[in-house]
């Protein structure tokens, strides 16, 4: 299984949903791929600035400097663009197992 997009997507907010989506299986707490899928979805759509800035210091990552490139809103990462191209392909129900 492999996660694709259908467009081109922007860096940072591909950056952030990948991420979190790998996090997400490595903890086995979802039961497939397209459960971690839906919700890395749903987690950055409700992202807010203050929290990826957070997510990215963690990941010792500077923030963009030009956080203009968003819509002035708190949750920039609301738009379709930034997280809907993202699918599965292959088997995307497969079960997660502990490795």
């Amino acid at each position: 299984t492999i996660l694709v997009t259908q467009w081109p997507v922007d860096d940072l907010a591909t950056f952030l949903l990948m991420t979190h989506f790998y996090q997400l299986v490595r903890t086995g707490e979802k039961p497939d791929l397209s459960a971690v899928l839906h919700e890395s979805q749903d987690w950055l759509r409700q992202l807010t600035i203050a929290e990826a800035q957070a997510f990215l210091a963690r990941a010792d990552i500077q923030p963009p400097s030009d956080w203009q490139q968003f819509p002035p809103d708190p949750t920039p990462f609301t738009a379709p663009d930034y997280w809907a191209g993202f699918v599965l392909v292959g088997q995307a129900r497969q079960v997660l197992g502990h490795g």
